[in-house]
């Protein structure tokens, strides 16, 4: 199980609830900052101001050393691009499994084989 922040205005979708990861709800791209040492994957919600997550994923991606999943809408698609700075995405509304998937590849690529986590200790 991994530690997921959440970075929305809003709740976050049933389908990132009903998981089994630690899930914390950030705001805005500031607060994210402060907790982005304490989690495993961040989670950025486009679903309904991309430019608002496109601005977070850049500010992230350029302080933050945890991987960014960008949670964006079908119609957005063909907007992403590699300068957002997100380190994946998927789309909303995507069953549980896929998201699944995607928090767990993520947070084995973000380990740092030097290190070793036990609960909060690193």
């Amino acid at each position: 199980m991994s530690a997921v922040l959440f970075v929305s205005g809003g709740e976050p979708p049933d389908e990132l609830r009903l998981l089994s990861h630690q899930l914390r709800v950030a705001p805005s791209a500031s607060d994210a900052l402060l907790a982005a040492e304490s989690v495993d994957v961040i989670v950025v919600d486009a679903r309904t101001d991309l430019a608002s997550a496109r601005a977070t994923c850049q500010t992230l991606s350029k302080t933050a050393g945890t991987p960014v999943l960008l949670l964006a809408p079908l119609t957005a698609l063909a907007v992403l691009s590699p300068d957002w700075g997100f380190t994946d995405f998927v789309a909303a509304g995507s069953e549980p499994a896929e998201l699944d998937a995607r928090l767990r590849i993520l947070t084995r690529a973000g380990s740092d084989p030097d290190v070793f986590a036990a609960g909060p200790l690193r």
